[in-house]
Order: C-alpha cells, then structure tokens, then sequence
C-alpha cells in the first residue's frame, strides 16, 4: 500500500512540475512578435 502511495506522489510531483513549466513559459509560446522600441528607449542602451 505504501509503494502504490509514494508511485502516486511521484507521478503527481512530476505532473506538477511540468506545469508549473508551462504556466510560466507560456507567455513565451503566445507571444507572436516583440514590438520596437522607441527612439528615445534607444540612447538608454548601455551597448549602443
């Protein structure tokens, strides 16, 4: 009984995790362009 427990915590544990991944890389997967910065945004740049 304890093994069928601890095989359910596990396979609960590893759902979780994926979809906390999920969760927090999907605005990564909806995101379809990154809009440009402005002009002035452009001198703030410590590169350019």
């Amino acid at each position: 009984m304890k093994r069928i427990i601890t095989q359910l915590c596990k396979g609960i544990m590893c759902m979780s995790m994926v979809a906390a991944t999920v969760f927090v890389n999907s605005t990564c997967f909806y995101k379809l362009y990154q809009e440009e910065l402005p002009e002035e945004l452009g001198k703030l740049r410590k590169h350019a």
